[in-house]
């Protein structure tokens, strides 16, 4: 490929990156380059301030909840308790059946 050709390729990529530019300029970016009315905006951060405060007690709401999830150490604790309790009792019952069988 000769200088003239690549630099004709690279003149013709300009040009498509120019019109892009061009094109993006025309169309504006959204809500966030002034384009929008002040009544709109207004309207639009109001109703995201109450979203924000749905999300603020839903989380709350959330904390509270996982605060009374035990941990696993009160749950480790409270299976053996009751295995011990278990193996305690069925010992006695054997106990007293021997007993009884004398």
């Amino acid at each position: 490929m000769s200088s003239a050709d690549m630099r004709d390729i690279g003149q013709e990529r300009v040009r498509r990156l120019d019109e892009v530019h061009a094109a993006v300029d025309r169309k504006g970016g959204g809500g966030h380059d002034g384009s929008m009315p002040p009544d709109q905006l207004a309207t639009r951060v109001g109703k995201l301030e109450d979203k924000v405060d749905k999300i603020i007690v839903d989380l709350a709401e959330l904390k509270g909840k996982i605060s009374n999830v035990p941990t696993t150490f009160p749950v480790i604790t409270w299976v053996a308790s009751l295995n011990l309790a278990l193996a305690l009792g069925v010992s006695a019952l054997v106990f007293a059946i021997a007993r009884a069988m004398r």
